[in-house]
């Protein structure tokens, strides 16, 4: 979606959001209550699952979701559980597609619902990425 609408922008736009959003702060999400379910997603996060084929999401993302090793990776920390988990699963059910190289489509077959679900408290828990 977001690729269709850039696509429209012109540089001078761009320019322009680029400048409007550099001078507000990322949103601030509350941290998950579920503290059972964010230390669930830690390990997966920072441990992965090499058993089954699971990467541990700090690889690219950081240790904590804070950044990306590339323009293409964003960051993890600070989102919110449901837009999380809805990206987790659209990846693993192929519906999003804006994965570098399948990547995410990829790794995201070998998450259950529940792991995706620890996943995204844990990301959430980190507060917004600096």
């Amino acid at each position: 979606l977001m690729h269709r609408m850039a696509k429209l922008l012109s540089d001078e736009d761009i320019a322009h959001l680029a400048a409007y959003y550099s001078t507000h702060d990322a949103p601030r999400v509350p941290p998950t209550t579920d503290m059972t379910l964010a230390k669930q997603g830690a390990d997966l996060a920072t441990k992965g699952d090499l058993a089954r084929g699971v990467v541990p999401c700090s690889t690219c993302h950081g240790a904590k979701g804070e950044s990306g090793i590339t323009p293409q990776t964003p960051a993890l920390a600070g989102q919110t559980p449901d837009y999380f988990i809805l990206a987790m699963q659209m990846y693993r059910d192929g519906m999003r597609r804006s994965d570098v190289g399948g990547m995410m489509r990829n790794l995201s077959k070998s998450l259950t619902d529940e792991e995706i679900e620890a996943l995204a408290h844990f990301y959430a828990s980190q507060g917004a990425a600096r």
